[in-house]
């Protein structure tokens, strides 16, 4: 696991804590973006990402979100959405969302992208969140 400042599901390490715990706050600020059609896209995403590091800032005054904690932050939307959920259309299903990032557990319903997932793919969201995010 790589943690960083302003998780989206995770409290900052300033905090303490068990990094790998889940903030279940966050994690449904994060869900409860979803559309009305039960899925997270990448306006959603920029929208979470954008909010959750104003709020980063606003409680931590040690917040750190360089371009190292920015590339993989960002990146970790862009799998979100392309590896749960669909590389086709960049959208993941809020159920699919919890269940993986909450629950931490593989839904019955879930099924692999049917070609791989390419590090430009990847790249690519990431920066169409980043775009949304500002």
């Amino acid at each position: 696991m790589i943690e960083h400042d302003a998780s989206l599901i995770h409290n900052d390490e300033y905090f303490g804590g068990d990094p790998a715990q889940v903030n279940i706050t966050l994690a449904k600020q994060l869900l409860g973006r979803g559309q009305s059609n039960g899925t997270l896209g990448v306006m959603e995403l920029g929208a979470a990402r954008k909010a959750r590091l104003a709020n980063s800032i606003a409680i931590n005054s040690n917040t750190t979100f360089n371009s190292t904690q920015q590339t993989v932050a960002f990146g970790e939307a862009s799998i979100l959405i392309l590896v749960f959920g669909s590389k086709n259309n960049e959208t993941v299903t809020v159920d699919t969302a919890c269940s993986f990032l909450v629950d931490e557990k593989i839904p019955d319903e879930w099924e692999r992208a049917t070609s791989a997932i390419s590090t430009t793919e990847i790249e690519a969201t990431a920066a169409k969140i980043v775009a949304a995010s500002v």
